[in-house]
Formats: C-alpha cells, structure tokens, sequence
C-alpha cells in the first residue's frame, strides 16, 4: 500500500470525520493502489448497505487483494480448523457485521477502505501442535496491526492467548502489541474479554499502554494477576477490571489517580481464596471521589465484603454526584442490605442493583423502593461465594 503523510495526517486529525478518507482514496486511486477503490465502495455501502452490487464488488476485492489487505494468510485459515469454526461463530454475534474477513485468529469490521475494528482469539490453537504460545500470539497480532490497512483500527478486542510452555494466558504481550502498532495513535476502545481458560489463570499487565495511546477512552483489563503501572488518566471516560482475585494495590493506585473525564468504573474486586487482596479501606479513595469529578456510574462488585461498602455508603462524598451504583455479583447480606434501606432517602436518586443472600422480606423491601434486585441465596445460606473467583 501506497502512504502519503500528508492526507494521513488529516485522518489521524479526526478519526471520525469521512471526507480525509475520500480524498486519500482518491489519491491511493491515482497511484493504483486497490485500497483507494475499497474506499469508494464501503464509503457508498454507508449509505446504501444492502446494495447487491456494491456488496459483491466489495466481497471481489477483499478476495483478489487478500494479501495486500491483511498480509500473508495465517496456517490457521483453512476452513476445517477449528479455531477459524470458533471465529465463524463469533462473526455471527451482534455487532459484527458479516462482511468481517478471518484467517482463523481474527475477525474484522472496515469502514472507508481501512480496518475500523478488530476481534483477535487465538485460543488454545496457537499452533498445529498447540506448541505455540502467547509471544507467538503476539507476533500474529502485530503483524496484523502492522499492515497499512490497519494503520487506523479504532476499537480492539482481544479474547484469548496463551502464555508459553504451557502457563496460563499473558494478556499482556497483546496489550504490548496494541502500544507498539501504528493505530495506537487513534484507538480510543481496547477490551480484554477473556475466553475458556480460568479467570484466575490469566495475566495482564497493561504499562506498556500508558503515553503510547492518547486517543484511549475505553479500556476493560481482564485477568487474575493484574497490573495497572502508571496510567495515563487524561483522556479515560470508561475503566472496567474484571478479575476474580483483584490485588489491593490496583484499587488503591485508581483511588490515589485523578480521572478528570472519567464517567465509568467498574471494578470486579474478587476474593482472598484466589488471592484477592483489597478491601473497603482500599476504595474509601474512590468513595470520597476527589480525583472522580465526573464519574456518573460505578461499579464495586463481586467483592467478599458487600455489608462493608453497605456501611461506608451512607457518608460517601461522591454519593450524590453518581446516577447509578451496582453491587451486584458479590457477597451482600441482610446486614448490609439494612442500611441501604434505613438510609434509602440518600439513595433515591440512583439507579441502585444489588443482588445477594437476602432473605423475601428484605429482598421485597428493597423492590419497593425501586431498587434493581435479585437473590443469589437464602439469608441464612452457610456457603457464601463471589460470582467470579476461578
């Protein structure tokens, strides 16, 4: 593929805005280079997405020009593979509309002649003997983000990837990937969705993401053994950390950091069996919400020690400035629920889920002031367990 600086620039300015795509497909036209010709036709199937003619002259170049488009073909494209059976399926969730192309590792989503969104999952399959693992699973997916048609893929999601030698998946060598692409500059959506392998199992660390993406909006980490480094906290309007065995220092390193755009967290705290660490004094930071001026939605959930945030709830600064509070999939008792409800004027404002080991007359006090609730077991249930720990 042809590049040209100049009009690159123009798409990098305003990820968003069509009219730089149109002119660089104009110029890539002039130098015939086949991308230039993808950009008119996805740009009219924006307009007219079921237009039979434009869908097979689309689904002709992406054929013809394969390689030019995503690189060599990966051994995993044959049809019979299993993960490329895996990935066909993934392509049939919403949101993923069928033109997606695989080669048996990833599904993608284009948008004016360039990759817009990408799912990549290796899976178990990382190599025809299963040999191959998360530093080979990277390397197949910087080569992919390597390719001049993916110079501006905004929104990554990234399933499953083994760790080496037979160790549990390393999230993180993606993550390290994404940093070192080109399109780093103007993702503004990274999501690690985790696959088949125990929550517990997998390892993330997400430093390698800080200075290197100053688009960054979203990002949900994903993992049992997570590190947060430094973050970049400027440009973040949504955080989600979904673990089953959250370390106390992420919690307290989110609570000492100042979120100015921030308007969603969500934090899956987990629990001690798993090596879960944090605690209520851990997220009173967040709780007071100095460094959260924005923060609208927030999430404390599958934690051990619901009653505990129950308690500390009522005096919370940041209480009146949140639409919506969620303290569902952890351990939440009549305790707790108890002083939701003596101090129920402060929380009528919210838009308040909970779930837990209620007995039927709290649970049904709880609906009638409006609250979102479900029952995860009886009241005087002895085995208690967060929803996500393994």
């Amino acid at each position: 593929m042809y590049t040209n600086p100049t009009l690159e620039a123009a798409i990098l300015a305003d990820p968003s805005d069509e009219a730089p795509y149109l002119v660089y497909g104009d110029w890539l036209q002039q130098q015939g280079d086949p991308t230039g010709e993808l950009v008119t036709v996805q740009h009219a199937l924006a307009t007219d997405p079921e237009d039979p003619d434009l869908l097979k002259l689309e689904a002709e170049l992406m054929e013809r020009y394969a390689e030019h488009f995503f690189g060599p073909a990966h051994p995993f494209s044959e049809h019979d593979h299993p993960l490329r059976q895996e990935v066909d399926r993934w392509r049939r969730q919403p949101g993923w509309p069928a033109i997606g192309w695989c080669f048996g590792y990833a599904l993608t989503n284009w948008r004016n002649g360039f990759l817009h969104s990408l799912f990549f999952d290796t899976g178990f399959y990382c190599g025809p003997d299963n040999s191959q693992g998360g530093e080979a699973a990277a390397e197949i997916l910087s080569g992919l983000l390597g390719q001049p048609s993916a110079r501006f893929v905004q929104e990554i999601v990234v399933g499953e990837i083994w760790g080496d030698d037979g160790e549990g998946p390393e999230l993180g060598r993606a993550l390290a990937a994404i940093a070192a692409a080109p399109c780093a500059r103007v993702v503004h959506t990274i999501r690690l969705v985790g696959g088949d392998h125990d929550i517990s199992g997998v390892s993330c660390d997400a430093s390698a993401l800080w200075g290197r993406c100053p688009a960054l909006e979203e990002l949900t980490l994903y993992g049992g053994q997570i590190q947060l480094g430094e973050p970049d906290t400027s440009t973040l309007r949504r955080l989600a950390i979904h673990s089953g065995s959250l370390d106390g220092e992420v919690v307290r390193r989110i609570g000492a950091a100042r979120w100015p755009r921030l308007q969603r967290l969500e934090l899956w705290l987990g629990c001690e069996e798993y090596g879960g660490s944090s605690s209520v004094a851990d997220l009173m930071p967040i709780l007071q919400g100095e460094g959260f001026p924005e923060l609208r939605w927030l999430g404390l959930m599958n934690g051990e020690f619901g009653d505990e945030i129950c308690r500390v709830l009522p005096s919370a600064a940041i209480l009146p400035q949140l639409e919506a509070l969620d303290l569902t999939m952890g351990i939440l008792t009549d305790a707790g629920a108890r002083v939701l409800i003596e101090h129920a004027d402060q929380l009528s404002h919210l838009e308040l889920s909970l779930d837990g080991y209620f007995s039927d007359e709290i649970a049904d006090t709880l609906r009638g002031l409006g609250f979102r609730v479900s029952v995860r077991g009886d009241a005087d249930e002895e085995y208690r367990y967060t929803e996500v720990g393994e």
